[in-house]
């Protein structure tokens, strides 16, 4: 028993229909017909299935996977997107933008090219749907929550988002009292600056993106003092390297490293023991390698220079200290 939900009709040509997913050309459906799922992934490797029955059918929308790795620089893709985002005639400009700000935070995105449904679409780290409204005036006074959601329900997601270049009072109001998030283009291009300048993990966006209400200042100071914590961790990470280093042997406990911490460092923000013990339980990970612990305590398998460039790559894994999973 097979059950279907959102079920929309579409009359396509068998012929057209046998050679996009690869059957042979005599082949005639019997009854109800699942295409199994390794002819709907070549297909989907190509372009979406959304979009390939648009191209047979000639309506409908059409999906559009956003691939960032040509573009130019964020500030950009920030200059087009205020650009557009007031610009009345430039609102499927606008959409293809806030598909590509999403891609370059790091959130696997479609455009979804026509009218009736949602504007993009975030499949990964969660699943979201985005509405997208230009405004020439610079706000939106109303917003059709209803429609907003149905199109949420539609796709199977599990929040939707507004983004716009700004919403009046009143909208916003109404954001903290429904299950979406309205975000101004301004703010979208402060997650793009933070995100290209300290990589902030998607997950750690999208966890504030997907808090209902309006995303304003307030949420972007949690993202900053997130952003201090995993310096601060890397800063910890970096100063166990140097420590160890300077001993030129092993040290037997993380007090011992943290003593020799103390000694080099011309300032009053000390990491703890408990901080310093964990950024070398992360340093000796088998996955990591840069100390090794033996019965004599732990020694550096690195120098400082080679620390900085091995912090930068552990990326994600740096985080302060409370906070790994």
């Amino acid at each position: 028993m097979t059950f279907l939900t959102d079920v929309e009709e579409v009359d396509v040509d068998i012929e057209e229909f046998n050679e996009l997913v690869g059957y042979d050309e005599t082949y005639r459906p019997q009854g109800f017909t699942r295409v199994a799922d390794k002819r709907l992934n070549q297909l989907s490797g190509e372009e979406s299935v959304e979009t390939a029955i648009a191209d047979l059918t000639d309506a409908g929308e059409r999906v559009h996977p956003v691939d960032d790795e040509d573009d130019g620089p964020a500030p950009d893709l920030a200059d087009k997107l205020q650009a557009a985002s007031t610009d009345g005639n430039a609102h499927e400009e606008f959409e293809k933008l806030v598909a590509k700000a999403f891609s370059r935070v790091g959130c696997a995105a479609d455009w979804i090219e026509g009218g009736g449904d949602t504007d993009v679409e975030i499949r990964s780290p969660e699943h979201v749907v985005i509405d997208v409204k230009a405004r020439g005036n610079g706000r939106v006074n109303s917003l059709e929550v209803t429609n907003v959601d149905k199109h949420r329900r539609q796709r199977g997601a599990d929040h939707a988002i507004v983004v716009a270049p700004g919403f009046a009072p009143k909208v916003i109001d109404n954001a903290e009292t429904t299950e979406l998030t309205t975000i101004a283009v301004d703010d979208l291009v402060e997650l793009l600056d933070r995100r290209e300048e300290y990589a902030v993990p998607p997950e750690e966006i999208l966890a504030l993106l997907t808090r209902s209400g309006a995303f304003q200042d307030d949420r972007l100071d949690l993202l900053d003092e997130y952003i201090q914590d995993r310096i601060d961790a890397g800063e910890t990470l970096l100063a166990v390297i140097r420590a160890l280093e300077r001993a030129d042997g092993a040290v037997e406990t993380a007090e011992d490293v943290r003593w020799i911490v103390v000694g080099m460092e011309d300032s009053n923000d000390i990491p703890t023991t408990e901080e310093v013990r964990s950024a070398l339980q992360l340093l000796a990970h088998p996955s990591v390698g840069a100390v090794e612990q033996d019965k004599d305590g732990y020694r550096v398998t690195t120098d400082y220079n080679n620390g900085i460039q091995l912090v930068q790559s552990l990326g994600d894994v740096v985080q302060p200290l409370g906070r790994e999973e």
